[in-house]
C-alpha cells in the first residue's frame, strides 16, 4: 500500500509535463495534487509506527523520485539506443542508474 502510493504519486507528477506541443490546461491540475498519495503514505499509521519512520519515509520518497526522473527523462533511453549504437538492454539500465543518481543528488542538495 505504501509503495503503491509512492508509485501513484510519481505517475500523477508525470501528467503535467507535455510530451510534445502545448500542455492541455486540464493536465495542470495534477501538479497540485501529485504529492498527496506520497504524503499520505509517509504520514500513515503504518509508516509512523515503524521502528525507523524516517528511513521508511526516505525510501518511499526516493522511489517516487526515481520513477519521476525515469518518466521525465524517458528520451535519454531512446537517444542512447538510436545514436549510441548500444545493445537493447544497456540504455534501459543506464536510464535506471541515471534516474537513481539524479534523485540522490537532488535529495542530498537540499
Amino acid at each position: 500500500m505504501l509503495w503503491a502510493a509512492a508509485v501513484a504519486s510519481a505517475g500523477l507528477l508525470e501528467l503535467p509535463f507535455p510530451l510534445a506541443g502545448p500542455l492541455p490546461v486540464w493536465r495542470t491540475v495534477f501538479a497540485w495534487f501529485g504529492l498527496v498519495p506520497l504524503l499520505c503514505a509517509i504520514l500513515s499509521q503504518r509508516c509512523t509506527d515503524n521502528p525507523r519512520p524516517l528511513r521508511r519515509a526516505f525510501l518511499l520518497s526516493y522511489l517516487c523520485g526515481v520513477l519521476w526522473y525515469a518518466g521525465n527523462c524517458y528520451w535519454v533511453r531512446d537517444v542512447m539506443l538510436q545514436y549510441g549504437d548500444m545493445p537493447p538492454m544497456a540504455p534501459t539500465l543506464l536510464l535506471a542508474g541515471y534516474s537513481m543518481v539524479l534523485d540522490f543528488i537532488s535529495a542530498s542538495s537540499d
